[in-house]
């Protein structure tokens, strides 16, 4: 590198550069290289004039060897600078350049960085025939080719016996519980055109209303039926919206009668008088009354039979004598009619005028139930309400207990442990168990799957051959031929993790630890150490710290899985059977990977080293928790924060954690509880993505900036998984987000002259927004920058 030379701190102009003044909190010691060979060189070639014996020396071509001689000290100076400065970065962790660097930093507090962890993916087999087929240890599954990747192999690290009669269920349709206020019919016929219906529940809840047709539908769920087109100016039956399908009862009212125009008391308290006798009227039946073209639901309370005396004008005409009028009313009131009619009470009262219509509507005549619209959707509600198979189901002397993979339309799955009950011969429904947890609803309809492996990613290299034993060496080693060594997620290690391998010398199999530190002279144990290319060397003792090996022609020798990263397969990529097995047919996969990770690169270890070295062993705080669930692979970030646990009257430590796949809470819960004080109730949980959906950022670019490089670079700057503002990582589980952080973050890119608008799910973006408690804002999918 040049560098100016400075003399302000009174060096002499003809000197040698300055030791410069670093600051503290860099990333780099470059600073540490004082100058290169252009400033050594000018510097020694003006320093000659102050040595006496040098005086007259006037040489400054490029082949003087006097020149060359000074040249070369030069030379020397630039080189010695540049590793000054690189040993120097070395010696601290903040500076260091590599993993292998900030490991063995690290590893002088005990810290040991987390290796390249191996996914597990849940997957649901299918096999032939009638009998069981077991499936064996290390039988493997393909992933398809996904974005840049190869595919994966995964493998089952146990035995699995899988039973036909477990293959593959079928959900049925999962009716809705509540009424919609939309009416429908399964067959053609159950109601017609300009008919009055009613509807009720034992609640006491009614409405009625007139259908003006009956038209066919084809619900979201490819069902047709019969939907009734409903008068909605004769009344609605909103009052039942939310009312229980099996409690609702439907009926058509066949009867129709109006109000007597004879009648005297048209608006009496005492009731109605009919226009006519009704026999078929019966008390404590459903009915309607249509008042003013408005239909009231009611119920008869009271039904009898009645004479009704018609009126006559007996109006004399002027200077009619009062005798003949006397006389007159006399003789017609002996002759008018007596008309037989049918009087009725009900209940609710309902109000009218004497200018209003009346018509009643009765003689209900029972409609078979509505018809229920299949749920589109279905979660673990719906199947704690229903979970009805279609049949026939037989199992057989399959088990009934079990998880089972659930599929819908879209392709996604969720693992829900649970039963199959049978209720009668080849009837049965799932009932989900205890520890089932919530998952995003699933398009119908939705396969279940029985059989249910494990498989774990990586292949399987056996009995490879390492070496020959020399029990003359201290420390032997050897190095695994296949990388990266797979390691797997184990609550009962310290670590949490353990690694897939097998050493056995003289055939007898060692055992690993994870320092010589406790290992006595005749431990036959050994110790991994990663290699700077992804490799894994085994370590073995000295004869103090653990055994060393036996001498031996080829006698050690390691069985192993290799392959494991972060970049797992989508769901639905890992249904590919690798290698051939008798009896089995099929594999689907439509569960993300759970705990996938790359191995900590220095950034990460400059962060979980001291976290880690902080907890001592033992998680007390709340930083402790979270430092240590960060290490823990598939998790991105974390919180904690104290609860009160209301079922236990205590205090509890709660996690909120942000995976990189499917959700590692329960696991992650029993590792943290292995690592903190006894009886310490820990609960964890994934963060949820707070109610904000996507930025929309307008800049205005600086003069002469390709906007289509600079805009690139500001989504990265918000959005990197890594270094990103928004990115998982790096938001606070439960924080804020300050528009300022924005801006500030926006400015940084090289381009921007200024930002015209910050808008947050289509209005201005306030000075802050809140994730919420356990919450994080989720943006990056659907922001935009322009």
């Amino acid at each position: 590198m040049s560098r100016v030379l400075d003399t302000s701190c009174g060096c002499p102009p003809a000197g040698h550069p300055c030791p410069p003044e670093i600051p503290a909190g860099l990333e780099t010691l470059a600073l540490r290289q004082l100058a290169g060979f252009p400033e050594y060189r000018a510097a020694v070639l003006r320093a000659i004039g102050r040595h006496p014996a040098l005086a007259g020396w006037r040489a400054r071509g490029e082949g003087d060897l006097g020149v060359m001689l000074l040249e070369a000290w030069a030379y020397v100076l630039d080189v010695v600078g540049f590793y000054d400065a690189r040993i120097a970065e070395r010696a601290y962790l903040p500076t260091a350049p590599d993993a292998e660097t900030a490991a063995r930093l690290t590893a002088l507090i005990g810290h040991r960085p987390r290796p390249a962890m191996a996914a597990k993916v849940q997957l649901a087999v299918t096999v032939d025939g009638a009998d069981p087929v077991t499936l064996p240890i290390g039988t493997a599954f393909r992933s398809a080719p996904f974005a840049d990747q190869a595919p994966q192999v995964f493998e089952l690290t146990t035995a699995h016996t899988a039973w036909p009669e477990r293959n593959r269920f079928e959900l049925a349709p999962v009716r809705a519980k509540t009424f919609d206020g939309t009416l429908r019919f399964a067959a053609r016929g159950s109601a017609s055109a300009n008919t009055v219906v009613i509807a009720w529940t034992s609640a006491s809840a009614a409405a009625a209303v007139r259908i003006l047709r009956v038209e066919p539908d084809k619900a979201a769920d490819g069902e047709t039926h019969q939907r009734a087109v409903l008068d909605l100016a004769s009344g609605t039956l909103d009052a039942l919206i939310g009312a229980d399908y099996d409690d609702l009862q439907l009926a058509v009212l066949r009867f129709s009668a109006g109000e007597t125009d004879i009648d005297e008391g048209k608006l009496a308290a005492d009731g109605v008088n009919l226009d006519g006798y009704y026999p078929q009227l019966q008390a404590g039946t459903v009915a309607a009354v249509e008042v003013g073209g408005v239909l009231h639901a009611i119920q008869l309370t009271s039904v009898s039979r009645t004479t009704i005396v018609p009126a006559f004008d007996t109006t004399a005409p002027a200077g009619t004598p009062e005798e003949s009028v006397e006389l007159v009313e006399s003789l017609l009131e002996g002759a008018r009619p007596r008309i037989t009619a049918t009087k009725v009470t009900y209940t609710p009262a309902v109000t009218r005028s004497t200018d209003d219509g009346f018509r009643l509507h009765a003689v209900p005549f029972r409609l078979p139930p509505p018809f229920r619209p299949a749920a589109t959707e279905i979660d673990l509600s719906d199947l704690q309400g229903s979970g009805a198979l279609f049949g026939p189901v037989v199992l057989g002397e399959a088990p009934t207990g079990g998880s089972v993979i659930a599929r819908g339309a879209m392709r996604k799955g969720a693992l829900i442990p649970g039963e199959i009950v049978a209720e009668t011969e080849g009837v049965a429904h799932l009932a989900p168990g205890s520890t089932a947890t919530t998952f995003d609803p699933l398009r119908t309809p939705v396969e279940l799957f029985g059989n249910v492996v494990e498989a774990v990613r990586g292949e399987t290299v056996g009995e490879e051959i390492l070496g020959s034993g020399d029990a003359g060496r201290a420390f032997q080693s050897f190095v695994l031929k296949k990388k990266p060594l797979a390691w797997v997620e184990d609550a009962t290690r310290p670590d949490g993790r353990r690694p897939e391998l097998t050493v056995r010398v003289d055939g007898f199999a060692w055992s690993h630890v994870a320092t010589f530190f406790t290992a006595g002279p005749e431990d036959k144990v050994y110790t991994l150490r990663p290699e700077p290319d992804g490799g894994t060397r085994i370590v073995f003792g000295d004869g103090k710290r653990g055994a060393r090996l036996p001498s031996g022609t080829q006698n050690v020798r390691c069985t192993y899985r290799f392959g494991a990263e972060g970049t797992t397969p989508p769901p639905g990529f890992v249904e590919q059977i690798a290698r051939p097995v008798r009896g089995l047919k099929a594999v689907r996969g439509p569960l993300a990977c759970v705990g996938g990770a790359d191995a900590e690169t220095a950034d990460d270890i400059k962060e979980t080293g001291p976290a880690s070295a902080l907890t001592l062993g033992r998680a007390v705080s709340l930083l402790d928790f979270e430092a240590l669930a960060r290490r823990y692979s598939g998790v991105v970030n974390a919180a904690a924060a104290w609860i009160w646990d209301e079922r236990r009257q205590r205090a509890a430590v709660k996690l909120w954690t942000i995976a990189a796949g499917a959700d590692v809470s329960p696991s992650l819960a029993l590792w943290l509880a292995a690592q903190a004080a006894p009886d310490t109730l820990i609960v964890a949980e994934q963060a949820v993505a707070a109610d904000y959906d996507a930025l929309a950022i307008t800049l205005r670019y600086a003069q002469g900036c390709d906007p289509a490089v600079v805009r690139p670079a500001v989504e990265a700057a918000l959005f990197d998984d890594e270094t990103g503002l928004l990115a998982p990582r790096n938001q606070r589980i439960g924080g804020a987000l300050f528009r300022s952080q924005v801006v500030e973050r926006i400015h940084r890119v090289a381009g921007v002259d200024a930002i015209e608008s910050v808008l947050l799910d289509g209005v201005p973006m306030p000075a802050g927004v809140a994730a919420g408690t356990g919450g994080w804002l989720d943006l990056a999918a659907l922001s935009t920058v322009s």
